[in-house]
């Protein structure tokens, strides 16, 4: 099994929700973040390193001790996704051999789809793996990098484009794979 760290982006204001914390609404009984950690923990995902920026103070209350989960304080949150990425870079975990970066707001994920996924990375892996889950042609999360991209996501410019610059450059080791369902499509954002 290689060592995956997943990094979950829980940073951003929510501010297509108005003044409402998405990540602290309720889904299945769970605010909707735990239930996303929920689904994560049990994987074969090494650790969680969970980025907070946004009513970080209130998502610590509610946040369970888990020994995967690491949390990492982005200040920088406001300036785009991108900041929260790489706070999530700098904090894994030097022999990590891939990070999975998945959004807090995409609770329709399951622990078995997240399971295919780390099934892939093993039997796909090499040294430039990227893999990216999609449906039906099109792209979702969460997103896959190999360590060897780890320097060049932690260099993107702060903003809102993610990790897609180092996606796009990057397109001949890029693995598409095909999902099951549309959970990899769906985050919350009304």
């Amino acid at each position: 099994m290689r060592r995956v760290t997943s990094i979950v982006l829980g940073a951003g204001t929510s501010s297509r929700m108005g003044k409402v914390n998405k990540l602290l609404m309720d889904y299945k009984g769970n605010p909707m973040l735990i239930h996303t950690l929920n689904q994560l923990t049990p994987t074969g995902v090494r650790d969680i390193v969970l980025v907070l920026g946004h009513e970080h103070e209130k998502i610590l209350d509610i946040v369970p001790e888990h020994e995967k989960i690491r949390i990492v304080l982005n200040p920088e949150y406001r300036k785009g996704m991108s900041t929260s990425m790489k706070a999530g870079i700098r904090a894994v975990k030097k022999d990590t051999d891939l990070v999975m970066i998945c959004l807090g707001d995409m609770p329709y994920l399951q622990q078995g789809d997240y399971a295919l996924i780390l099934d892939q990375i093993t039997q796909q892996f090499h040294s430039s793996l990227i893999l990216q889950p999609e449906y039906q042609g099109q792209r979702g999360h969460p997103v896959c990098f190999a360590n060897k991209y780890f320097r060049e996501l932690s260099e993107m410019p702060d903003d809102d484009n993610g990790a897609r610059r180092v996606i796009k450059k990057h397109l001949d080791c890029l693995r598409l794979l095909d999902m099951p369902n549309n959970h990899c499509l769906q985050d919350i954002d009304q």
